[in-house]
């Protein structure tokens, strides 16, 4: 979950959540950024609040409280359910 989160991260931002690319880092450097979980937030102006919500979740660093599969899966469809709600009471 936590490298699908990274995947994620990327395509949202076009960078890697933890590589600072304006300046070189050590793998020591990229290593502390990862077990501190130190990212820069995505853009809440630009992604949805459940988006950002599941991104989240997925980078937490101990195992035990990041999502799994199925919690994503839960919330995708809940999610869906609610917009499929929205828009039928729309139309």
């Amino acid at each position: 979950m936590w490298s699908l989160g990274c995947i994620g991260y990327e395509f949202c931002s076009l960078h890697n959540p933890f590589k600072d690319e304006s300046k070189k880092m050590s793998l020591y450097d990229l290593f502390q950024k990862i077990i501190k979980a130190d990212y820069l937030p995505l853009s809440s102006s630009r992604y949805s609040a459940e988006l950002l919500y599941i991104i989240d979740h997925m980078l937490i660093v101990n195992p035990d409280e990041r999502v799994t599969i199925n919690d994503v899966v839960k919330y995708c469809t809940k999610q869906i359910e609610l917009m499929d709600k929205k828009y039928k009471d729309i139309l």
